[in-house]
């Protein structure tokens, strides 16, 4: 009996004792990289900048994520996201943390990804990853994807770019091609997950269970080609592409006449479902609403008064998801006030903010 006893003790102290190892192995990696960083900061001329001269003087960064549904690794299990396993990394790599905000919204398109970007007020970043492109129209991606590149390098002057491109394309097309040309344009680095999937040695289906999405191995994939790309920039010392670039597109400037009314500027009615935002001067621009979709809804818009339009608030897939859309293709202007009517108070609680952009 005392034998029986003895030896799941000694199979304690063995398994602690090679915990105890693992943790000291593990601070003497960290110092190492803490030592190269600092022998590696005051080897470098300059102040670093963007995410890549940071990790490589060994400074925290901070991370902007701004996409679709696959921007939030929707599908994902739990630990299995790329934004996850890229954060996990660079504290592993580079014995430094890193911070992300994530501000994608599933099922939107590159609009609301230049809406995200120019509403963001959270800071300053190091890196920004722009992952859209799969929920476009040919005809809109190419000057609403630039806008979103030209609001990031307008608001964080010293932010690396990473743009992604979508797996669910599968293969190349013009929408890929678009973004190709924009990437090469502004001097953007390029995840390309098309390559990554086909390459994987993995069918299309065993990468994803809806034909969408990835699942677990295939957000791998995801993270290890952005991964890939930080290690080279850190590698190579990477800067930043500075200064003024022309705009690919005619009318970029328009974009930067940007105007957003939150909810809470309007007024309630008393029933809930009628919201009154009134305007102290006259105002000219095109417009786009920021709102929660979910069931069954419509919202009538009245401009002074007057019915302008009507707008399809509805989800039919289940669930809720926050949504940022363009109204109208041509400008409007508003004298002193916009009504919104909605079918119900549900609705109407769903009602984030107005956009214009072109602003006159």
């Amino acid at each position: 009996m005392r034998k029986a006893a003895i030896i799941p003790a000694i199979i304690l102290v063995i398994i602690l004792t090679v915990l105890s190892v693992s943790v000291i192995i593990q601070q003497k990696e960290i110092r190492e990289l803490q030592a190269e960083n600092i022998r590696v900061s005051t080897e470098t001329d300059g102040p670093p900048i963007g995410a890549y001269q940071k990790l490589r003087h060994g400074h925290n960064i901070s991370i902007l994520i701004v996409g679709d549904s696959l921007g939030t690794s929707a599908g994902a299990g739990e630990g299995h996201s790329w934004e996850t396993r890229l954060t996990d990394w660079i504290y592993e790599k580079y014995a430094v943390r890193c911070s992300v905000k994530n501000i994608s919204l599933g099922g939107t398109g590159s609009y609301a990804g230049y809406v995200q970007v120019m509403k963001e007020n959270g800071g300053d970043y190091d890196l920004a990853i722009i992952c859209y492109g799969y929920n476009d129209s040919e005809e809109s991606l190419s000057k609403y994807y630039e806008a979103i590149i030209r609001a990031v390098r307008s608001k964080y002057i010293h932010c690396n770019i990473i743009s992604v491109l979508q797996s669910p394309e599968r293969e190349y097309n013009a929408k890929t091609e678009v973004i190709n040309e924009l990437a090469e344009h502004y001097d953007i680095d390029m995840a390309d997950t098309i390559a990554a999937f086909n390459s994987s040695g993995y069918g299309y289906d065993e990468l994803t269970e809806d034909g969408v999405h990835p699942n677990d191995i295939g957000y791998s994939l995801y993270y290890e080609t952005v991964r890939n790309i930080i290690s080279d920039g850190v590698d190579a010392y990477r800067g930043i592409q500075g200064g003024d670039i022309d705009a690919v597109n005619e009318g970029m400037e328009s974009f930067e006449r940007f105007y957003y009314i939150p909810a809470e500027a309007g007024v309630r009615s008393a029933d809930g479902c009628t919201v009154e935002i009134p305007f102290s001067a006259q105002l000219t621009g095109l417009p786009g609403m920021d709102y929660e979709r979910s069931g069954e809804g419509m919202v009538e818009v009245y401009i002074d008064d007057k019915p302008a339009w009507s707008e399809e608030m509805g989800w039919s897939d289940g669930g809720s998801v926050h949504f940022i859309s363009p109204m109208k293709k041509e400008p409007v202007t508003v004298r002193h006030s916009i009504r919104l009517e909605f079918s119900s108070e549900d609705t109407a609680d769903g009602f984030w903010g107005l956009i214009f952009t072109d602003v006159q």
